[in-house]
């Protein structure tokens, strides 16, 4: 049988690090805003074993709060459009 052990969380210092060691501010830096989502990857017919793309070239944030990851112009979410790092 497995047995988990709870450590308390410590606040030393100022600067917090994760798990591994690392620094968060850096592990935050790979998610910066050098990330460019180009042309939409969803397989409209994979249901029926086929290949078929809607022809949407870039991801459009929709408006709103709950719409953020939603494409406004073709309603895919973020994950289907290509991500580029610039």
């Amino acid at each position: 049988m497995k047995k988990v052990v709870l450590r308390p969380s410590s606040t030393r210092g100022s600067s917090s690090s994760s798990d591994d060691g690392r620094d968060q501010s850096q592990s935050r830096a790979h998610s910066s805003n050098n990330v460019r989502w180009t042309a939409c990857q969803k397989n409209h017919a994979a249901s029926t074993g086929g290949h078929s793309l809607d022809g949407c070239t870039r991801f459009i944030p929709g408006s709103g709060p709950n719409a953020t990851y939603t494409c406004a112009s073709c309603g895919c979410h973020r994950n289907f459009h290509k991500k580029e790092e610039c």
